[in-house]
């Protein structure tokens, strides 16, 4: 009976922290678009996002996996009734992050991953012939981890394939953020330099008249009659410059030019459509690498530490009594088996 308890509160406590870690981390601020369009995170992550958050509910979600495996360690045989876990996760998911493909292969990946963890331990259980709760339980977090980054990767990769808006939303904006311009722009970008080089150089001519006649209205040693007739005698002088400035900056322009916008930025928007070719796949290795990455480094040396320190208190010294009615019963088999050879 006190079996049964104990095994109970190890998948009550190993639910209640996988929904902690689920509840934390969609409260930590991480969206469906931090995931499919990385290149466009920028420094304001580091307000949208609270890493605390992120961080606690990974240590939750150690945790989980921990207890989990050392009920299986605990177990003689596979208790399916350690499914009662991944499959509240599960449920809690969909809750917290809305139904969809992405949430449905998570919660796939967390019920597959508890089955692989299972079996792993029992069949590595039976290897050891000293138990080392450490070892054992990092082997079938490991393999459970490498599902969960498989199935998610491969979520990833459908679904930007299937909806390529991530893919030009990405290329678009790294084209806004290297040139200043638009895809719309690209269609005759000479023209639109040289039009926005006409426009700057005619304001800075207007600006230089206007500091002129502003010049000589505020001149205080002058009646209004004479100021009057000077700003006349030279607005005429002003408006030839305007004009001949002006027919230089444009037979300035129409020169033809060695250096063809258009056609370099020509080989940046073929760069940009490969990139866009290729995102599903870029982004789906991207996210398993660091998915690999953040399990060895951080989930699986927390679920080895923490079923370490589960089982290690669970392992109770064997109390005076025990050990002297072992011993008794050892001696009382010999006096027995003693007695039946001399007879």
């Amino acid at each position: 009976m006190v079996l049964i308890s104990e095994k109970t509160n190890y998948i009550v406590t190993s639910t209640i922290a996988l929904l902690v870690s689920i509840i934390v981390f969609s409260l930590s601020g991480i969206t469906k678009n931090h995931i499919l369009m990385p290149m466009n995170i920028s420094l304001d992550i580091f307000t949208e996002v609270n890493f605390v958050y992120l961080f606690i509910s990974l240590v939750f979600f150690a945790l989980s996996i921990s207890l989990q495996s050392v009920y299986v360690l605990k177990s003689k045989s596979i208790d399916f009734k350690l499914l009662i876990v991944p499959f509240v996760g599960a449920l809690a998911i969909f809750v917290f992050a809305k139904l969809s493909l992405m949430m449905i292969f998570l919660g796939l990946s967390l019920i597959i991953g508890t089955i692989i963890i299972s079996y792993s331990i029992k069949n590595e259980k039976e290897e050891y012939k000293k138990l080392s709760a450490y070892k054992i339980s990092t082997h079938g977090a490991s393999k459970m981890l490498l599902l969960v980054a498989i199935l998610l990767a491969v979520t990833v990769y459908i679904q930007l394939d299937s909806d390529t808006s991530y893919a030009r939303n990405t290329t678009d904006n790294l084209l806004q953020t290297t040139t200043g311009l638009s895809r719309e722009n690209l269609t005759d970008i000479d023209m639109a330099i040289k039009e926005q080089q006409r426009d700057a150089s005619y304001a800075y001519i207007d600006a230089l008249k206007d500091t002129y006649v502003s010049t000589l209205e505020t001149t205080g040693d002058l009646t209004e009659a004479e100021r009057k007739t000077c700003i006349d005698a030279f607005q005429n002088d002003l408006d030839e410059f305007d004009s001949k400035s002006k027919e230089a900056i444009d037979a300035q322009l129409e020169k033809p030019s060695d250096f063809n916008t258009t056609e370099k930025l020509s080989t940046v928007v073929t760069m940009l459509d490969l990139l866009e070719t290729m995102y599903p796949l870029l982004i789906a290795i991207t996210l398993f690498a660091f998915l690999s990455t953040l399990n060895s480094m951080i989930i699986v040396p927390l679920v080895g530490l923490f079923s370490w320190l589960f089982w290690k208190n669970t392992q109770k010294p064997a109390k005076k009594e025990d050990i002297e009615n072992y011993l008794n019963s050892n001696a009382e088999t010999k006096q027995a088996k003693d007695s039946y050879y001399e007879n």
